[in-house]
């Protein structure tokens, strides 16, 4: 069974929190001339198994030249993402703190960060 998780309609506030935290450490990665922040883009693993996801942000270090990536392939690119960040939405929360959380260790992900804006009662 391959998994596809792509992105689910999102709202102004969704945006403006992953351009924010996009901008961010695209500034804190600027000196690192191998490091890459991808921002909803569909990231393929090497296993086969887990599909393709595309994270709210992505931040990637060690890839061997800058360009504009439509989609990253680890397997092509020979490393895979440092840190992973989800925002959740109501549409999204459960996949994000459940599937997601799953996929991601089993990807070898270092760093996954859940940014949940779900209010506490």
């Amino acid at each position: 069974m391959t998994r596809t998780t792509g992105s689910a309609s999102q709202n102004d506030s969704h945006d403006k929190d992953r351009t924010y935290l996009r901008n961010v450490l695209t500034a804190w990665t600027a000196n690192d001339p191998h490091a890459v922040v991808l921002s909803d883009c569909g990231i393929y693993w090497d296993d086969a198994a887990l599909g393709h996801h595309s994270p709210d942000i992505a931040v990637i270090f060690g890839v061997r030249e800058q360009r504009l990536w439509d989609t990253f392939n680890v397997t092509a690119e020979g490393v895979r993402p440092s840190l992973l960040i989800e925002i959740t939405s109501r549409s999204t929360r459960t996949t994000d703190l459940r599937e997601k959380r799953r996929d991601y260790f089993r990807a070898l992900v270092p760093a996954y960060v859940i940014a949940d804006s779900r209010e506490v009662d």
